[in-house]
């Protein structure tokens, strides 16, 4: 049920709106930790991962999840906001993270 809920969150992502780009990162971030095991250790959960096609939601959704970061990026030019360059440099590495997992990911297929 956690995997479900959280691949939720990413799917948020094509909506207009997308959701909150905070809880978007921690959902990436949740999901790799989930997942980021070998699939032969006992504690993978393999099975979930390949019946919830979770490598297909981030391969879908961390384009939009670099596209929202960079929409941001541009609105906050020169204004003054709740969202720091720290935050927005904390979603650009998860983004890079999440890349090189789906890479890992593929590999151990």
């Amino acid at each position: 049920h956690i995997c479900s809920a959280l691949l939720s969150v990413l799917e948020r992502l094509s909506t207009t709106s997308g959701g909150d780009l905070a809880v978007i990162n921690e959902a990436f971030d949740v999901l790799m930790d989930m997942y980021g095991l070998e699939d032969d250790d006992p504690n993978s959960h393999s099975g979930v991962f390949q019946s919830k096609n979770v490598l297909k939601h981030f391969e879908a959704s961390i384009p939009l999840f670099e596209g929202k970061i960079k929409n941001m990026a541009d609105e906050q030019k020169g204004k003054k906001s709740i969202v720091t360059e720290e935050d927005l440099d904390v979603w650009r590495e998860t983004a890079l993270n999440a890349s090189r997992f789906v890479e890992y990911k593929k590999g151990n297929s």
